[in-house]
């Protein structure tokens, strides 16, 4: 029988990157090349996407996903519902070249699917932006209101209805039901995502996704969210997560995980480091796909569009053997 999953499930593994203001636009991260700091149109403007695809490729990645913006107003693609909602001009927050459908466009070439990280809680770091949307400071259960909704999702919308036919699916961070979210209220970012394209594939994040808080749970495994979701979002933080099948009360099984992590231990999103071994991560993702499961990792991208040489050169030595196997 087809499922609507069927394609992600087909590609068993893609790269999730973290293009935000704190890590390409930051002078102390080595994501930013020593470039120094710029506006964050200028960041856009010079992100070679043609290397992207290019690397992704060698690595053998299925899918590419990316952030189109976290907490603040620094969007990377045009949106005049934002500017007109937010009062900010063209090229302000907003930026001025369509990176994702530039993106798209390289990704083709190599036969690579383009999926796009939107948001729950909207710019509500920005005191302009996040005033205007409805939602400013601290996002709390109180921020959801149907003022918010509605403008955010009206953001979504524009997006939703360029990238119909070209971008294969949606993982929309910041759903959490501390925030306030619930079925109703996440069937709004549902209903304006298939009304543009019912083939469009959705998730909702709800933190780490599992049944008990992580720290007291001795047998881990994801959730099912939403009862909108195609795919879990699934937000983990280790290899020690296995599907028990392809499905998850009908939702697609799907791991994200970052491959780098911090002295401390933490995860690291877009950072440089390698936090397992080959012999530690060919095991896992042998383990995930031999159950029809998905996994997305999250790697570092470098202002230029470039990968970090460690991460690439790990992943493409686990990849040709996972492909001999």
């Amino acid at each position: 029988m087809v499922h609507i999953t069927d394609k992600l499930k087909d590609k068993k593994w893609g790269v999730m990157v973290h293009l935000l203001h704190y890590l390409q636009n930051n002078p102390d991260r080595s994501n930013n090349e020593g470039v120094g700091k710029s506006t964050w149109n200028e960041v856009i403007a010079q992100i070679d996407v043609n290397n992207i695809a290019k690397e992704l490729s060698e690595m053998g990645a299925g899918y590419l996903l990316i952030t189109m913006q976290q907490g603040n107003q620094n969007m990377s693609a045009p949106n005049a519902t934002f500017d007109a909602i937010t009062g900010y001009r063209h090229g302000e927050a907003c930026a001025e070249r369509d990176l994702f459908m530039d993106l798209y466009n390289a990704l083709q070439a190599y036969g690579i699917d383009l999926y796009l990280y939107f948001t729950g809680d909207g710019p509500y770091q920005d005191e302009k932006a996040g005033t205007a949307m409805g939602a400013y400071g601290t996002f709390t259960k109180d921020s959801t209101t149907p003022t918010f909704l509605k403008n955010w999702q009206a953001v979504l919308q524009e997006y939703a209805v360029r990238y119909a036919g070209k971008v294969q699916g949606w993982w929309i961070d910041g759903c959490y039901e501390y925030f306030g979210y619930t079925d109703d209220k996440l069937k709004g970012y549902y209903d304006v995502l298939k009304g543009a394209d019912k083939n469009y594939l959705i998730t909702f994040n709800d933190g780490f996704a599992i049944d008990q808080k992580y720290s007291n749970a001795p047998n881990l495994h994801l959730r099912k969210y939403s009862k909108w979701e195609d795919y879990t979002s699934g937000e983990a933080v280790d290899i020690d997560i296995y599907p028990p099948a392809r499905f998850i009360d009908g939702s697609q099984w799907h791991i994200l995980l970052t491959l780098s992590n911090t002295p401390e231990g933490h995860n690291d999103w877009g950072g440089e480091n390698v936090r397992w071994t080959e012999e530690e991560f060919l095991s896992y993702i042998q383990a995930v796909w031999n159950q029809g499961g998905v996994l997305t990792l999250d790697m570092g991208l470098k202002r230029s569009g470039k990968f970090f040489d460690k991460q690439k050169q790990f992943i493409q030595t686990v990849m040709q053997k996972a492909a001999q196997a």
